[in-house]
């Protein structure tokens, strides 16, 4: 029930198409998607009026192919582009774009485990 309740919001990874039981791999799909929501101060959406294929990968529609071909600018909040100017702090906003988009990495494997992605949230933050 709770996986059903998360794929309609958009946080599941495309790989619980397949399987039930949720892994790290899982969660840190889902971490990725809540980084993504913060950075564009967005909701994802989900169609909920088809059945998911293991092909498709739930992140906000406006991020999809944004994320594919890494096109940063399109896909943050504008707001915190600006912000991120003036404080000269954009290193840093592409640094968090880029580990939310290896987050939401459509191959498990591919994604940063949790010590990694503290390591790189810590560098962020220095």
């Amino acid at each position: 029930m709770m996986l059903e309740a998360s794929a309609a919001q958009g946080y599941k990874a495309p790989e619980l198409v397949k399987m039930r039981d949720a892994t790290r791999e899982s969660d840190v799909y889902s971490l990725g998607v809540v980084l993504l929501e913060m950075l564009a101060h967005k909701e994802p959406a989900g169609d909920e009026d088809r059945a998911p294929s293991s092909r498709d990968i739930f992140l906000p529609a406006s991020f999809k192919n944004l994320v594919l071909e890494r096109k940063i600018s399109d896909a943050i909040s504008s707001d915190l582009v600006r912000q991120s100017r003036k404080s000269g702090n954009e290193r840093k906003l592409n640094a968090f774009f880029e580990l939310a988009t290896a987050c939401c990495s459509p191959s498990p494997s591919l994604r940063p485990n949790t010590k990694a992605i503290l390591r790189r949230l810590e560098a962020i933050a220095k």
